[in-house]
C-alpha cells in the first residue's frame, strides 16, 4: 500500500505508533512528516515483532531504490524465554537484516545506553537508526523504558501501582509481564483513566530531563532530521 512519506519508522503495534507520533511532535517534526507504522499499516499482516522485522526488510528495499530517505525501527528486546528473544537475539536480528544490504554494524557496544544504534553504509546510502527497548542492552519491554523515564512527581502513585500489582494472589499474567501490568495500573489511576502510552507525554507523566527520554528524543531527531 502507498505510504505518505519517504521517512519511515517501523514499530510493533498501534500503541507504539501513537506514542511516537506524540514524540515526533515534541521533537518538532510536522504531522505525517514521518510515516510511523506498525506492520498492519505496512502490509496485510498482523502486528508484532516478527512482522515488524519483515516490514523493516521491505522498507530496506525501498531505501535502496530511493523511495525511502530515512529509516528507523523500534522493537522490544523481550525476555530470553526463547532463542529468538532477549536483547542480544533482537539486536542480532536487526544487524542481520541491515548487513544483507551492505550496511556496517556499530564498532562496539557494551552496557545500557540511551543513544540507540546507527548503521552506516560504505557507499553512502542513508544511515539507519535502531532502538531496542528498553535501553539497547537489557531484556525487557517498552513499559520498562516508560517507568525508567517516569516523572519524579509520579513516584508516589507509581509506587502504589506496583504495590497493588504485587499483592495479587494469583495473577493471570506471566511473571515477565509484571512491568506491563504495573504500567497499565499506573495509567488507570490518572485523571483520565485508561489512556494509552502516548498520554505519558502530553500529560507530563515522563521526566523530559531523564537520560532515557532525552536519549530517545535525540535518537529520533538524528535519525529523521533532514540535513
Amino acid at each position: 500500500m502507498p505510504h505518505p512519506s519517504n521517512k519511515r519508522l517501523l514499530v510493533e503495534g498501534q500503541a507504539d505508533a501513537a506514542f511516537f507520533t506524540a514524540l515526533c511532535r515534541t521533537a518538532g517534526f510536522a504531522d505525517q512528516e514521518i510515516w510511523i507504522g506498525p506492520p498492519t499499516s505496512y502490509f496485510q499482516k498482523g502486528d508484532g515483532k516478527g512482522n515488524a522485522f519483515q516490514a523493516f526488510e521491505y522498507a530496506m528495499d525501498d531505501l535502496r531504490s530511493g523511495q525511502v530517505t530515512h529509516l528507523g525501527i523500534v522493537v522490544d528486546a523481550d525476555f530470553s524465554t526463547s532463542p529468538k528473544d532477549g536483547f542480544l537475539a533482537t539486536y542480532r536480528k536487526i544487524e542481520g537484516i541491515v548487513t544483507k544490504f551492505g550496511y556496517l554494524p556499530p564498532m562496539s557496544f557494551a552496557g545500557a545506553n540511551y543513544q540507540g544504534f546507527k548503521f552506516a553504509h560504505p557507499k553512502k546510502l542513508p544511515t539507519i537508526g535502531a532502538w531496542v527497548m528498553p535501553d539497547n542492552f537489557s531484556d525487557g519491554y517498552f513499559e520498562h523504558f516508560c517507568i525508567n523515564a517516569a516523572n519524579p512527581a509520579e513516584s508516589d502513585i507509581l509506587s502504589h501501582a506496583k504495590s497493588a500489582v504485587s499483592t495479587l494472589k494469583a495473577p493471570k499474567f506471566p511473571p515477565h509481564f509484571l512491568t506491563k501490568a504495573e504500567t497499565a495500573t499506573w495509567l488507570a489511576w490518572q485523571e483520565s483513566p485508561g489512556q494509552g502510552l502516548n498520554s505519558l507525554i502530553g500529560n507530563k507523566l515522563m521526566d523530559t530531563n531523564s537520560a532515557a527520554f532525552k536519549g530517545l528524543l535525540q535518537w529520533l531527531t538524528s535519525t529523521f532530521q533532514t540535513e
